[in-house]
């Protein structure tokens, strides 16, 4: 719905995303109707509607600069060696009208504060460790044939965790029967009241119950398929970082490292914390294996 001018009031956004009818339910509490199942498919899950009620519920967030993300590919992921606080990043502009680009810190009580290096510098180096996070041949096949380890007790664990989802859908059935006797004898305006709130909110419970039993049911897709990206990836993540675009550098630098990484101004980079399966595919020597099962898939 936009406005005359073809502008869209930021209310009008709030309420279409307040609309549960999107998720396949129908609601209208002065009518006496509530969550009913409607008769239309649902665009959105129901988890997915709840989700966004929480976050519509939360302060808002100042967006971030585009314009900085893009220059500053590692603005927020690079931390101050000393305080340990995000360093930040700015242009400068020298006597002669050039432009130079930094990152530095701006922490408050930090001995580093506004102590800053050449974007160039610190990118330059950080390239350095990504061309290095390459694994062997055997690492990579050995790392493959982990990660279908798990594939397997990931679908293995989907069987169990349905089973516990039909049980606590049981259980809530129950609950949800006492509850509406206790309705039904009641005279108490205040405790009817009490107690259709509380139903509400099994009714919800059960219905994000019964899309998780749904999903539970699907079987995982192919194990080949849906970590062909993935391992291409791990087999040289650095293809990602020097991409152009800017949102596959910011995937590349979260599927590397498990932490942000710590750079002292005159030292460089400090030892950075890898991802774990980055760590499993360059070797096994900071690696727990006792905690997987390894039994080698045909």
């Amino acid at each position: 719905p936009r406005k005359k001018d073809g502008t869209i009031h930021l209310q009008q956004v709030k309420e279409m995303l307040k609309r549960v009818l999107y998720a396949g339910y129908i609601s209208l509490p002065k009518w006496g109707i509530f969550m009913q199942p409607a008769k239309h498919e649902p665009l959105i899950t129901y988890e997915t509607y709840m989700r966004i009620q929480e976050r519509l519920e939360r302060k808002a967030k100042v967006p971030a600069r585009k314009d900085l993300d893009e220059d500053f590919p590692l603005r927020g992921f690079v931390a101050c060696n000393s305080c340990g606080h995000p360093l930040t990043s700015c242009w400068s502009r020298s006597a002669n009208r050039r432009r130079y680009a930094y990152y530095l810190c701006q922490k408050k009580g930090c001995n580093m504060k506004g102590k800053s290096v050449r974007k160039e510098k610190i990118e330059a180096e950080f390239d350095d460790i990504m061309k290095s996070i390459k694994p062997t041949k055997d690492a990579y096949w050995l790392a493959s044939d982990m990660f279908k380890v798990q594939w397997e007790q990931k679908r293995q664990s989907l069987v169990q965790d349905e089973n516990k989802l039909h049980q606590e859908r049981m259980l809530l059935e129950k609950k949800i029967e006492k509850l509406v006797e206790r309705v039904v004898n009641t005279d108490s305006i205040s405790l009817m009241t009490t107690y259709e709130n509380s139903l509400r909110m099994m009714e919800q419970e059960k219905i994000l119950l019964d899309e998780k039993i749904l999903n539970g049911s699907k079987t995982l897709p192919d194990f080949d398929e849906t970590f062909r990206t993935a391992m291409s990836f791990l087999s040289n993540p650095y293809t990602m970082w020097v991409s152009e675009d800017i949102t596959l550098k910011r995937i590349a630098l979260r599927l590397v490292f498990s932490e942000k990484i710590t750079y002292a101004i005159k030292q460089g980079f400090r030892t950075p914390q890898m991802a774990e399966p980055i760590r499993i595919s360059r070797g096994f020597s900071d690696i727990d294996t006792n905690k997987y099962d390894m039994v080698r898939l045909p």
